[in-house]
């Protein structure tokens, strides 16, 4: 039973029952320490919300990591992985800001020696509107009022990335092209009931977070079916007030929820199999 819980999920992406398109993602933010299994986090838990958080939250790892090595030349290009993720697409709006930071990176430099600063950068109307947006949104929530302090305290190459790195994450968004910043309190209720998951799952099919290389019928059934034997694993695992006797009739229909489930499992066939084998 717990065999069946902890493990299936594993197995089930291992087969491509269920697999990710942006694996890296799942894997860094679909585990913690109550559920190390990410596979099982997405097999039960994960939602289009959940996922676009994740998704998010990854992408300003990323782009904190590239501005960090924007500082030292011996990192060799500093949004080289950018270019190499698995969808680029999301990285586009940023890359091209951080791009042009870097071809400008002179103009930065010299904005250090530059005794009347605010009428320096006054001159470079797009990196003008970076600092404005680094005194929109900084790190503390509290607004730096005065222009001419910020470009101060900011001035050089080695100052602005910093800043640029340290700025509050819905600034950072606003930056890369990242959307509105998300947060766990705007996901709607989370599905309760095996039917409920089931739908909840197929959207994630839908939106091509997830793909499967089986009927998607036959991958939903599965999908409520697990909801369902954790439900009442958990239930006999934590009810220590159940009758012995209603405890043993939960065990058995658990176990026969197992058994026809492995045997589903067994008999599934990826559908490209199934449809050269009808083809022959």
């Amino acid at each position: 039973m717990t065999l069946y819980v902890e493990w299936m999920p594993v197995y089930l992406e291992e087969k491509r029952v269920f697999y990710p398109a942006w694996r890296e993602i799942m894997e860094k933010h679909m585990a913690d320490g109550q559920n190390p299994s990410w596979q099982k986090t997405v097999l039960d838990f994960c939602s289009k919300e959940s996922y676009a958080l994740a998704r998010q939250t990854y992408c300003l790892k990323k782009f904190r990591t590239a501005i960090g090595r924007m500082t030292n030349p011996k990192d060799g290009d500093p949004l080289g992985d950018l270019a190499r993720e698995a969808f680029p697409e999301f990285f586009a709006k940023g890359r091209e800001e951080l791009e042009f930071l870097l071809e400008n990176r002179e103009i930065i430099e010299k904005m250090r020696d530059e005794g009347d600063k605010e009428q320096y950068i006054g001159k470079f109307p797009r990196l003008k509107a970076l600092y404005e947006m680094i005194q929109e949104y900084p790190k503390d929530q509290e607004r730096t009022q005065d222009f001419a302090v910020l470009l101060q305290e900011t001035a050089g190459w080695g100052r602005t990335c910093e800043a640029l790195k340290n700025m509050a994450a819905e600034g950072q968004c606003r930056f890369h092209g990242l959307g509105e910043l998300l947060s766990k309190d705007d996901f709607p209720k989370k599905s309760d009931t095996p039917e409920e998951r089931a739908a909840e799952f197929e959207v994630l099919l839908d939106e091509g977070i997830l793909r499967t290389e089986y009927k998607r019928e036959d991958v939903l059934a599965l999908v409520a079916d697990y909801r369902k034997i954790r439900r009442m694993r958990n239930r006999i695992n934590h009810a220590g007030n159940i009758k012995k006797k209603e405890s043993s009739a939960d065990r058995r229909e658990m176990d026969r929820w197992i058994r026809d489930c492995l045997e589903r499992i067994r008999n599934m066939k990826p559908v490209e199999t199934m449809e050269s084998g009808e083809q022959r």
